[in-house]
């Protein structure tokens, strides 16, 4: 059986100056949050890791969001809704730009940069003479009244380059090499500046150019050997739109949309009845998990990294096939593709193409709406690349939470500012006792952070791209120890600080100990809305409805910088803080019938500075009535690794509160054979790290069905651990083990089919049985 590879530790550029001295090493998170699933996301490929460093890891990840939230429209289609481009700007265009009544140098530069596109003998050759006809359009539109009149935003500040093909700073290394041409910002006193992911707005990715018969600048091409890397329709087998006429174009949606990628699938069968036969099917998959990407997903690449930047909701990219074009759209959503046109045959729609993009704004671009920098010298927020480019990091305005404790309270500004009670309130406010509005629990004012250095990102395309930047206060050096957290939530999702409320003033009401174990929530902010933007005006299947399943919005919320429980020095403050997590999830249950829902090794932190354990991230909380309520209450969520047997294995049932617990047992599993002092040292286990539920499911569940097998795992080969196993492991996986044959059992004789919730709950967990297990030894 085929191992899963272990990605490498995340490649984050080196903090400079004298900010190397006051910044903390940024966290690198581990490899388990690749396969985390949530209700919000919906999608099993939605990842929180480290970079990976190697383009054909990264190609299965691209695929599967790419394969699952894609729509297919007309280019015309998305010159209208995404450029605001119509008919009559490209019929001007053709005028404008036209090569038959001119007699001047720049009918001559883009004719012999045509012929020296076309008569190309390697890909390489292709891109010099492409940029110089962009760059000529660009030319000839600059001083143009009637391009200034229409596009009042025109400008040069979008430069188009040929890099060298590595991966610029910032980037992954080895991961996506740069793009055949890249789009940047131009900085004003920097016309030299590095390449930088932070810069890039509009990759270029060119097609390889196979073997032609002759041809000329007209764009008619032979027809090659097909001896070049396939596009994603050449390899699902479906053949690439032609350019023509509007009426020549077949639109078909690749959209998987009303099976909802997060969805449960309709049990099959017992526990262990399913693990044989699924790790056999799955086998093909893993073999899978390294290869080539195609053109489309090397595109998505790019696109990728400039996600990874962590301040954009969507981007943009092109890909050229022979003069033929297609327009790539990506956001938290999903990936608008047009068919494909040739670029001199619809000369007048590719030069207005050309002049809308060098139209945009910030936010055209796709960066927050809530951020705020010096617009005088950059059109863009740079911020991990501020300093060394003399610029301005971007700052945001928060809302400051009341009864913040002093240590970790904002400046606030006197000024007051007013609070958008969150539209949708009620759907949890009739749910609980406590007081959860946005009015009542934020202080008058408000407060500035400056965003100053990157330490974590989300790295998918779909889904809620998380992303933690260390902060300051105004001008002031600030301490860091304060991050904010940018992340895209689904709409149908309510904001996490009214779960953290409910947390908070629940578990005070009930006397818990363990209100000291909850996050402190500083402050917080919203933004836009994916339907604010393009996607919103579309028509069609691609279309965000507002408020729809496919809506996301920006969260913005402002937390003390936890460290993670497996750097904790020794085996003794381990416990004490899995003991007060697992306790404080537990007085969250039985007190207020809340749940986390995503138990991982990232999302249980130690807070240094009083010496008490963190139950982080409520991103994914449900109170139980509220999940009674919808269809939503149905959808897996938590991280690969660490998700239940049943949530992988098709549960359809409501979300367990055994669940938990059971994920607890697999944290603990894991840091105790992976860590030692601190770091990750082995690379036991390393099969949960597969990305299909149905491999991950097989790999755990023979650790509680072949007790062979369990005792064959080194758990004690950490200094750090010598007596977790005896004390914990071994007596929690005996508790496990006799539930799943005890409800088997129940199953079986009992008939209930595929019905394991009836089995499950007459059966019965021994919850009381696993908290002592862990509070006794």
């Amino acid at each position: 059986m085929t191992e899963e590879r272990t990605p490498p530790p995340n490649t984050e550029p080196p903090v400079t100056g004298e900010a190397a001295s006051t910044v903390p090493k940024p966290t690198v998170f581990n490899t388990p949050h690749a396969n985390r699933v949530s209700s919000s996301t919906q999608t099993p490929s939605s990842r929180a890791t480290k970079h990976s460093t190697n383009r054909k890891a990264l190609a299965p990840m691209i695929a599967d969001d790419l394969e699952n939230d894609s729509y297919q429209i007309l280019p015309e289609e998305f010159a209208t809704y995404f450029l605001n481009v119509g008919d009559a700007f490209i019929a001007e265009c053709e005028k404008i730009f036209s090569l038959d009544a001119d007699t001047d140098q720049w009918r001559s530069t883009v004719e012999s940069a045509s012929k020296e596109y076309y008569t190309a003998n390697a890909e390489p050759d292709q891109y010099k003479p492409f940029l110089k006809i962009i760059n000529a359009v660009l030319d000839r539109a600059t001083g143009n009244s009637t391009i200034k009149k229409r596009f009042p935003g025109f400008n040069r500040a979008l430069q188009y380059a040929a890099r060298n093909r590595k991966s610029p700073t910032g980037g992954v290394k080895k991961a996506s090499i740069y793009p055949d041409i890249m789009g940047e910002v131009a900085i004003q006193g920097q016309t030299n500046a590095e390449a930088s992911w932070e810069r890039s707005l509009l990759p270029l990715e060119f097609k390889k150019k196979a073997k032609e018969k002759a041809s000329d600048a007209t764009g008619r091409v032979g027809i090659g050997d097909g001896r070049v890397r396939k596009s994603r329709q050449s390899k699902s087998g479906k053949a690439t739109i032609p350019s023509g006429s509007k009426e020549d174009y077949v639109i078909k949606s690749k959209s998987t949309k009303p099976q909802n990628r997060g969805q449960k699938r309709t049990p099959t069968g017992s526990l262990s009845q399913n693990s044989a036969k699924r790790t056999k099917e799955k086998q093909e998959d893993v073999n899978d998990e390294e290869r080539n990407p195609t053109y489309e997903e090397q595109l998505a690449m790019y696109c990728l990294e400039m996600f990874s930047t962590g301040l954009r909701a969507h981007t943009y990219g092109i890909l050229i096939d022979q003069g033929n074009m297609t327009l790539h759209h990506f956001d938290r959503d999903g990936w608008i593709y047009t068919s494909s046109f040739n670029v001199f045959k619809k000369w007048g729609m590719f030069t207005a193409i050309l002049v809308a993009f060098s139209s945009f704004d910030a936010h055209q671009w796709g960066f927050y709406h809530s951020l705020d920098w010096d617009r005088s010298r950059c059109m863009i927020p740079i911020v991990n690349q501020a300093s060394a480019l003399g610029l301005n990091p971007p700052s945001l305005i928060i809302h400051c939470e009341k009864g913040v404790p002093e240590d970790y309270r904002l400046e606030r500004h006197d000024q007051t500012t007013p609070v958008d009670e969150y539209s949708d309130l009620d759907k949890l406010q009739s749910l609980t006792s406590s007081n959860i509005s946005d009015i009542d629990n934020t202080e008058p004012g408000f407060a500035r952070v400056t965003l100053m250095q990157k330490v974590y990102v989300q790295f998918g395309l779909i889904g809620r791209g998380t992303v933690l930047f260390l902060i300051k206060q105004d001008n002031t050096a600030g301490e860091p120890g304060i991050v904010v957290k940018i992340s895209s939530q689904a709409i149908q999702r309510l904001p996490e600080r009214l779960y953290l409320r409910i947390a908070k003033q629940g578990l005070i009401k009930s006397n818990s100990e363990h209100v000291k174990n909850l996050p402190v929530l500083i402050g917080w902010a919203q933004c836009q809305q994916l339907s604010d933007g393009p996607r919103g005006k579309l028509p069609g299947s691609g279309k965000i409805e507002k408020g729809g399943n496919s809506d996301r919005r920006i969260d913005i919320h402002v937390f003390p910088y936890y460290a993670h429980i497996y750097t904790l020095p020794d085996e003794a403050t381990f416990k004490k803080a899995i003991r007060d997590c697992v306790g404080c999830s537990y007085d969250l249950y039985r007190f207020l019938q809340l749940l986390h829902r995503d138990i991982s090794s990232e999302n249980l932190m130690w807070d240094s500075k009083w010496n008490v354990a963190i139950l982080n991230d409520f991103d994914l909380a449900k109170l139980v009535p509220e999940m009674q309520r919808g269809p939503y209450a149905k959808h897996k969520t938590g991280t690969l690794p660490f998700m239940a047997l049943d949530l992988l294995n098709g549960w359809s049932g409501e979300h367990q509160y055994r669940f938990e617990l059971e994920s607890f047992l697999y944290v603990i599993m894991w840091i105790v054979v992976r860590y030692e002092d601190g770091k990750e040292k082995y690379d036991t286990l390393r099969r949960w790290l597969a990305k299909h539920p149905d491999f991950v499911f097989a790999s755990k569940n023979t650790l509680f069905s072949r007790l062979k097998v369990f005792k064959a795992i080194p758990w004690t080969q950490s200094a750090t651990f010598p007596n977790i196993y005896e004390s914990w492991i071994y007596p929690l996986r005996m508790i496990f083990s006799r539930f799943i044959r005890s409800s088997e059992a129940a199953q079986e004789s009992k008939g209930f089919g595929n019905q394991q919730q009836l089995v499950y709950e007459e059966v019965g967990f021994g919850i009381e049985e696993f908290l002592d297990v862990l509070m006794k030894y």
